[in-house]
């Protein structure tokens, strides 16, 4: 006579078996990818891929043990059923993680070939164009366009300085350093100028791929305003993010102060979505003058059809 095996307990032990291991797969998955440097992927694919292999094999080894039951312990049909569908689940789960992982590897991909593809515009006498976010901006006649790689240097400076000391915050800025294209700066007087301060208005354009969950211009501006919070520098945000129109198209805006010396720096980002990217203006002044001029620069933004 065949030896009967507690059918309940045989189900309860495989299932949690299964999914105990499918659940630390996914779960070193996700750690591996919070922890490991982007230009580690090829070894964040040897993991996982390792990890499908092994969920593949284990929901294997379930289903044979099931069928091997049936012949010698006399298991029914219907519990071999129920290891199946534990098996099943443990390999959808693996098949799963893997079509995730992949979505992200594929995200990682675009993002780069995107970004080759951002067109960086071009300044025809004191008016910019740029065909990929389809706008067009006139400059004040006698302000001064920077040189973009003057104009790279000094963002970094500054992205970087309001990080702080803070590792996790200086890994995002340097996140943020790579996936940002610069469009153009243009200042009042030529840079290097020895004055009270010189006002200027800059462009950039940051590629969200890897930052899901933010889809508007207000959104991009919060998580700007949370990583100025760790600088260190004594900022004040006399206003609440609001939105203006450009054209008919809505940017939000995010009003800063920041004391320099004797004088008050008056910063303002204004941000939307295009193409996937959070397009921003961001001027600076200490005069209403020439907060007067800034804004007729912005009000000349112009958009079109490529």
């Amino acid at each position: 006579m065949k030896q009967e095996i507690p059918v309940h307990a045989f189900v309860k032990l495989s299932a949690v078996a299964s999914w105990i291991v499918a659940i630390l797969a996914v779960g070193i998955l996700i750690l591996s990818d919070l922890t490991m440097d982007p230009s580690s992927a090829p070894t964040r694919s040897v993991l996982i891929v390792t990890f499908v292999v092994f969920l593949l094999a284990f929901g294997v080894v379930l289903g044979i043990i099931g069928l091997i039951g049936r012949k010698k312990y006399g298991i029914s049909s219907h519990l071999v059923s129920s290891i199946l569908g534990v098996s099943i689940n443990g390999v959808l789960l693996c098949l799963i993680s893997f079509v995730i992982y992949s979505e992200f590897q594929s995200m990682e991909e675009n993002t780069s070939i995107t970004l080759k593809e951002v067109d960086t515009g071009t300044f025809y006498g004191t008016t910019y164009h740029n065909s990929y976010f389809g706008l067009s901006i006139t400059m004040p006649a006698d302000w001064k366009i920077q040189d973009i790689e003057s104009e790279k240097r000094i963002m970094r400076d500054a992205l970087k300085a309001s990080a702080g000391e803070d590792e996790v915050r200086q890994k995002r800025v340097k996140e943020i350093i790579q996936q940002t294209v610069h469009l153009f700066s243009v200042f009042k007087y030529p840079f290097g100028t020895t004055a009270e301060f010189n006002p200027g208005i800059a462009c950039v354009a940051e590629n969200l791929a890897q930052r899901t969950g933010i889809t508007k211009g207000g959104e991009y501006l919060e998580y700007t305003k949370k990583l100025m919070g760790f600088s260190g520098q004594e900022l004040s945000f006399p206003k609440e993010i609001y939105t203006v129109m450009f054209d008919n198209v809505p940017f939000d805006v995010l009003l800063v102060k920041k004391p320099t010396g004797e004088v008050t720096v008056n910063q303002e980002y204004y941000a939307t979505i295009i193409n996937g990217y959070a397009l921003g203006f961001i001027v600076n002044y200490t005069k209403e003058e020439d907060k007067k001029i800034l804004m007729e620069t912005l009000d000349s933004l112009m958009f079109h059809e490529g």
